[in-house]
């Protein structure tokens, strides 16, 4: 976009030094075109005046294309925002989906065991497993719903 507008800045001179050609048909009909009339008639060149782009205009349309850069910047970051809850939620449902796992074996009447540090399984106290289950709940109460 803002090369659109740079281009439609840059190009607006050369449309108003361009040459165009006043002509009237046997309809009476009155033609302006750049190119002149296919067949011979009398023709006026019409001289355009020269465009003077001005302090005021080029500051308007500097404003213009600030303005159309903000937007598209807003919109980027909108769009990475949006992305970012995207990728944090999907984390929250693979953590509620998996917690919710955990709390249904820890409250089913099976044997758990925690894997330590070393490697060994060992089968975990019937506090450490409501202790457990007290953190699920809370984890689950904060972040799923």
């Amino acid at each position: 976009m803002q090369r659109f507008c740079l281009f439609l800045i840059l190009s607006i001179p050369l449309l108003a030094s361009a040459q165009v050609y006043k002509w009237t048909d046997e309809n009476g009909q009155v033609h302006y075109s750049q190119t002149p009339p296919p067949e011979p008639r009398t023709v006026e060149a019409v001289t355009l005046p020269k465009s003077s782009t001005d302090e005021a205009t080029k500051a308007r349309l500097h404003k213009i294309v600030e303005g159309v850069n903000e937007r598209r910047e807003d919109r980027m970051q909108a769009n990475a925002e949006g992305e970012e809850a995207v990728e944090r939620r999907k984390q929250i449902e693979a953590f509620c989906k998996q917690a919710r796992k955990q709390k249904a074996l820890l409250q089913s009447q099976e044997s758990v065991s925690a894997q330590q540090a070393d490697g060994t399984l060992l089968n975990i106290s019937d506090e450490e497993r409501a202790e457990r289950l007290h953190t699920l709940d809370a984890q689950l109460a904060e972040f799923c719903q």
